[in-house]
């Protein structure tokens, strides 16, 4: 009897790495659709930001649960190359975003942001000084994840 139990534990299937790349990305269309559907982020929007942020942050819980997975099921070899690119690449491009948001903050009432679908509010200068940190520091990741690789390949 034991053994049998321990043979269906075995067997079951676990999602692949890219299972659960395309779990999390329909997890984000369908909350961005429900968002979008519902008319959420417009001026007279019906949906309560409880409601919004309900399902922001259920997307959010949804994507750290697929991230986990996935690191449970990478070998060493990937989680070094993961580990040092966040490191080595994460903390270049904030380098890089710390100086791009102090040339920005230089211009002051100067920058632009219209080509953006923003205003020149302080929230908006909020979310473009947000997403610049971010961008850059994935495209650090990615340019020093692929450098590994290519380096450990050779």
């Amino acid at each position: 009897m034991t053994k049998e139990i321990v043979m269906t534990v075995e067997n079951r299937r676990r999602l692949s790495a890219a299972q659960l790349f395309g779990l999390t990305l329909v997890l984000a269309l369908v909350s961005g659709g429900v968002l979008g559907a519902l008319g959420a982020g417009e001026d007279a929007s019906p949906v309560p930001d409880v409601v919004t942020g309900a399902l922001m942050l259920g997307l959010a819980v949804g994507v750290l649960w697929a991230c986990l997975a996935y690191w449970r099921r990478l070998d060493e070899a990937a989680r070094e190359a993961h580990k040092f690119a966040w490191y080595w690449g994460g903390s270049a491009g904030l380098g890089v975003a710390g100086l791009a948001i102090g040339y920005l903050a230089g211009l002051g009432e100067t920058a632009d942001l219209g080509w953006l679908g923003l205003d020149g509010s302080a929230s908006s200068y909020l979310i473009v000084g947000a997403l610049l940190v971010v961008a850059a520091q994935v495209v650090g990741y990615v340019l020093v994840w692929a450098g590994w690789w290519l380096w450990k390949g050779r």
